[in-house]
């Protein structure tokens, strides 16, 4: 009865947002838009009207941030209808958005700098936030010995889901055991990727790649007891890691929505909403993306989440 109580407002402001989300006609038509412009248009008689008027839509790094900028702005609203406890939860809900621009300028920096030395000090220098820099500083041998910035990434990723999950234990009960279900669920996908990633490039002992999952879920559990599982999906990809993280993100999305059916009183409801949100946005500019290119619809839908 607490989480009816503290839930009422939000949950009919956010399904009310829910409603709103594109179905997958609208992606559809926003894919078959025969260029770049046309898309631009298309794009403009939804609601994210508001969000392009006063931006150079040419300039795709400005469309891009003024997409995040427009979501950082709902999930401000939303952060409102809540108290202390459940309102800090939500502000770190929102940090997924800052944890991609960080992995994005991460793999922009270093590209810039393919085959330079860079220390670690100079590559620490151009992140801002200390708790990405500590995160970062952990694993930065690793990324010399390997040359790759997946082990960068994918340490800011792990650190962001503990401190998402270690933070469920401030909230009620049935919102602490709705969330840590969604978070297995994620952490089963995540987990997934990256033992497929591992075994491919980097070749990595069973007991090495587990410093790398995220410590939780069913596939942390199996690989904690020596058992590195691959799903019957990821078997039948044939080692195509693109085209199996496509479809696990979608069919992780489909759970998605259907326990915010099952659950709609509950903080639940925010992390739905802003997974699905953030998918959405995602979608966006991967069309956007796919039509500064000229690839064709079918190439583009190949790349969409919906």
């Amino acid at each position: 009865m607490k989480s009816l109580g503290a839930y009422a407002f939000a949950n009919a402001k956010i399904h009310a947002m829910l409603g709103r989300l594109f179905d997958a006609s609208v992606i559809d038509e926003l894919v078959q838009a025969e260029e770049y412009t046309k898309f631009i248009t298309e794009l403009k008689n939804t609601q994210y009207f508001s969000a392009l008027q006063n931006i150079p839509v040419e300039d795709i790094t400005a469309f891009e941030k003024s997409l995040f900028e427009y979501d950082r702005a709902i999930f401000l609203k939303i952060a409102k209808c809540f108290k202390k406890r459940e309102k800090d939860f939500v502000f770190l809900l929102l940090e997924r958005y800052r944890l991609d621009e960080v992995k994005y300028a991460v793999r922009l920096y270093l590209a810039q700098y393919a085959g330079v030395t860079v220390s670690r000090d100079e590559f620490l220098s151009y992140i801002k936030e200390d708790i990405y820099k500590e995160v970062l500083s952990s694993v930065w041998e690793e990324y010399v010995r390997s040359g790759s910035s997946f082990y960068l990434e994918s340490a800011l990723e792990k650190d962001y889901f503990s401190r998402l999950w270690k933070n469920t234990f401030s909230l009620l009960p049935d919102d602490r055991h709705t969330l840590q279900y969604i978070l297995y669920l994620e952490a089963d996908m995540e987990n997934q990727l990256r033992i497929m990633r591992f075994n491919r490039y980097y070749k990595l002992e069973d007991k090495e790649m587990l410093n790398h999952l995220i410590p939780w879920g069913r596939v942390f559990k199996q690989a904690e007891k020596g058992k590195i599982p691959l799903s019957q999906q990821a078997e039948a990809h044939n080692g195509d890691i693109a085209a199996f993280e496509i479809d696990l993100r979608i069919l992780f999305l489909r759970k998605l929505k259907r326990l915010l059916r099952a659950y709609p009183f509950t903080i639940m409801t925010v992390l739905s909403f802003l997974i699905l949100k953030q998918n959405e946005t995602k979608n966006i500019i991967t069309i956007a993306n796919c039509k500064k290119h000229s690839l064709t619809a079918e190439e583009t839908k190949r790349m969409v989440l919906c």
